[in-house]
């Protein structure tokens, strides 16, 4: 038995990730740029002819439409925005999604611009120096929640979100991006 690479050349994180959702079948997101997801955002644009990226006036819309696409078409539908904004603004449709067992993911970075942050503690949610600590905000609404430190860690993890997201009994799925995995490169 072959298997088939995912990845042929080193291309950089937000490529990879965009390759990964089109090979799960995931046709469409939601979602606003901000912070360091305009590198995603970026990526999808060279892959409009497969993902329709839609853009919202909020990010309370991208939850709530994630969660519709998850149910309508049993994939998991993505909400893509910045930490704080997308956890609070998105928790309609991720509660839906959480109790409704929709499958849906949760991309967003922790705005901490490694390895200084110079925003205010209530945009870097890494929990360090009196910041909100995202990663424990997501977990009592999600599956699992993964804080992502490294670009190969993004990559697979986008993969692995993507499985628990649509395994055992369905739901949201969180993946939380610091400023470094999202600006690195991953090969073969």
């Amino acid at each position: 038995m072959t298997t088939r690479r995912l990845l042929q050349d080193e291309i950089s994180v937000p490529e990879a990730i965009v390759r990964v959702l089109e090979e799960a079948g995931i046709d469409m997101v939601f979602g606003i740029p901000g912070g360091n997801t305009m590198l995603i955002f970026d990526a999808l644009y060279d892959h409009r002819s497969t993902i329709r990226t839609i853009l919202v006036r909020q990010e309370s819309l991208a939850g709530v439409m994630a969660e519709v696409y998850g149910r309508l078409t049993g994939r998991p539908g993505v909400a893509i925005g910045q930490g704080a904004f997308i956890l609070s603004y998105a928790l309609l449709g991720t509660l839906e999604a959480y109790l409704g067992s929709s499958p849906m993911l949760l991309m967003a970075d922790l705005s901490d611009n490694a390895p200084f942050s110079h925003h205010a503690p209530y945009q870097a949610g890494t929990g360090e120096y009196r910041t909100w600590d995202a990663r424990q905000s997501f977990a009592g609404v999600t599956k699992i929640t993964m804080e992502l430190h490294e670009a190969v860690q993004a990559v697979q993890s986008t993969q692995l979100a993507i499985k628990h997201a649509m395994t055992g009994e369905c739901g949201p799925v969180a993946l939380l991006y610091h400023s470094a995995a999202l600006k690195g490169c991953v090969g073969p």
